[in-house]
């Protein structure tokens, strides 16, 4: 059995549990020196050779945590393993949005049918950063949304998602600009600056 059919088969039992694993509370001893790769479109890698079972990558994504170091590691309750990550791990594919008496509630769903609701613990971040040099204009910067979804692990909006987001907003003044902000959870989030491009 190879290394990382090894760390499968111990990872299995603590990621197929309905609740998500408690992967904060864990302190492995064991550092592993796995070749994880997760690349700006969510693809895993191994040794440069990407993931074909969606399954398997859904199985890591859940044992990743981000630390104070700013990195990701896949962890179990006795190992731990540092993963390169280009951008995020996750996307966000596809949201909705409820009216609830107290208020919008927004949920978003990532690549691998995991759902969560845009609030404090869950909060909307914006990275102003370089557009890709593949891009029309390559010396543009842009915002970028991103979502914290569990243990310090972030989520990249998809433009498109972004945009239907867009539509949900309202116009506001933001530290004396003119911004558009969502509301979700009795929560006000900056979605964008009106005088500055996104995603």
């Amino acid at each position: 059995m190879s290394r990382l059919q090894g760390l499968i088969q111990r990872s299995l039992p603590l990621a197929q549990e309905t609740a998500r694993p408690p992967v904060e509370s864990w302190s492995p001893t064991q550092i592993l020196t796995l070749d994880f790769f997760v690349d700006r479109f969510g693809q895993w890698f191994y040794e440069d050779r990407p993931f074909t079972r969606p399954d398997v990558a859904r199985l890591l994504t859940r044992l990743l945590r981000r630390e104070a170091d700013g990195e990701y590691y896949l962890v179990t309750p006795t190992e731990k393993n540092w993963v390169r990550v280009e951008e995020t791990p996750l996307l966000v594919i596809d949201c909705e949005r409820q009216l609830t008496a107290a208020g919008p509630v927004i949920r978003c769903e990532t690549q691998y049918g995991d759902w969560l609701t845009l609030d404090a613990a869950h909060p909307l971040r914006l990275v102003e950063s370089q557009v890709d040099e593949r891009a029309d204009q390559p010396g543009e910067r842009q915002l970028r949304p991103y979502i914290t979804t569990w243990a310090g692990v972030e989520a990249r909006w998809l433009t498109q998602v972004y945009y239907r987001m867009l539509e949900w907003a309202e116009e506001a003044d933001w530290a004396g600009r003119p911004a558009w902000v969502l509301t979700s959870s009795q929560q006000t989030f900056l979605l964008a600056y009106q005088d500055a491009d996104a995603c």
